[in-house]
């Protein structure tokens, strides 16, 4: 069966071996977000969010909660729903961009797998 039974976040945090420097500041740690989708069958989606308060002003911490505000309405559905499944997620997930792409890339490796 292809349906989505839960969804993993984790974080990822990487320091920089040199400081990663832009007009609008500096960055010295890489601090992203894993998602995982589980499919009833075992199968196993992976997504990745790469927040950047400089840029989007977006934190690992507002992707998480992002991430864990949509989690019931993900949990359940048919794996194959992509498209549903997005814009639910779109609906609920205004600012939080990263926190929408890895939950779509999570949704599209377990739909591919």
């Amino acid at each position: 069966m292809t349906i989505i039974t839960d969804l993993g976040v984790y974080t990822i945090n990487i320091q920089l071996k040199d400081p990663f420097e832009i007009s609008l500041g500096v960055e010295e740690e890489i601090r992203n977000v894993l998602v995982t989708i589980f499919l009833e069958d075992g199968i196993v989606g992976l997504g990745e969010a790469a927040p950047s308060s400089l840029i989007t002003g977006e934190t690992q911490n507002t992707v998480i909660e992002a991430i864990k505000a949509v989690k019931d309405r993900i949990i359940g559905k048919e794996v194959y729903d992509i498209r549903n499944i997005s814009e639910n997620v779109s609906k609920h997930i205004h600012f939080q961009k990263s926190a929408r792409a890895a939950i779509e890339m999570a949704l599209l490796d377990a739909y591919c797998k």
